[in-house]
């Protein structure tokens, strides 16, 4: 999989969440907005799920609270992740321009990707802390339960 920009964001932080799409983890690096530090603050809290609508080039969810917002005109492209009317998290698999603050830019998905991730249908995400590649899967969760059961039974038995 290509990435969607080899360069930094201008004003990108350090700051990474990650975006799951069913079984689809999305890097997101957060921008330097007041927006972004707090959607960042939300998902240190808890997991954030919204339900998300296609709308022909992006999709677009209620955040379920207001952010703060400093609007701009922005030619949105694929992978940029923005806030629209201070509430709706929207992530571009295509281009449209229009007044939004910018939350942050999907980093290691190329543009056919997610595309092909987000278009046409509708679909719920969830923006998270943790790494998931750090999350088991809960087949290999419960393989790995019943191994090391295996094994502190073989201890005590030798």
């Amino acid at each position: 999989m290509c990435s969607l920009s080899a360069a930094p964001l201008a004003g990108a932080t350090n700051d990474l969440i990650y975006v799951k799409v069913g079984d689809a983890a999305l890097n997101l690096r957060l921008s330097d907005t007041e927006a972004a530090k707090e959607l960042k603050a939300m998902v240190d809290e808890r997991d954030v799920t919204v339900e998300m609508s296609d709308n022909a080039f992006e999709q677009y969810g209620d955040l379920g609270k207001s952010l703060t917002s400093d609007d701009a005109s922005i030619a949105a492209k694929a992978g940029d992740v923005l806030l629209y009317n201070s509430r709706y998290i929207c992530i571009f698999y295509g281009q449209n321009t229009y007044r939004y603050t910018r939350l942050g830019r999907i980093e290691n998905v190329g543009k056919n990707e997610l595309k092909e991730l987000l278009a046409g249908k509708d679909i719920t995400i969830t923006l998270t802390k943790k790494d998931p590649g750090e999350i088991p899967e809960p087949k290999t969760a419960l393989a790995l339960l019943f191994l090391t059961a295996i094994l502190q039974t073989a201890r005590i038995i030798l």
